[in-house]
């Protein structure tokens, strides 16, 4: 589950997803299609995980794209399954409309990158 709210977060031009951004924050705020593995280069997501500076633990992550969003909606998520809240009540409802909205114009899943 982590690893799908990091790829949400990620610079779009990853190929693994296609989103709506908000053109005043440009933060993803929907998802518009999910594209299969099948269509993905798998060398290609590496290269938006690359920083020029090295970072320490006294550094932020706030220069690599989308890192503090997932980060932060990956500590809600433990702190949803730390705290053991109902799955129908409060997390999934979390899901869906924080970190995971659909668009109204989604598409189904395909492998056009």
């Amino acid at each position: 589950m982590m690893h799908c709210i990091q790829d949400f977060f990620a610079k779009v031009a990853t190929g693994q997803t296609a989103r709506t951004v908000d053109p005043q924050t440009q933060k993803h705020t929907m998802f518009e299609n999910f594209h299969c593995y099948a269509g993905q280069n798998e060398d290609k997501p590496g290269e938006y995980d690359q920083y020029q500076e090295k970072l320490n633990r006294t550094e932020t992550f706030r220069p690599i794209y989308g890192a503090v969003d997932a980060i932060e909606a990956c500590a809600k998520l433990v702190e949803h399954w730390a705290a053991r809240r109902d799955w129908a009540t409060i997390v999934r409802p979390f899901l869906l409309t924080e970190v995971f909205p659909i668009s109204p114009n989604a598409t189904n899943s395909n492998t056009d990158v």
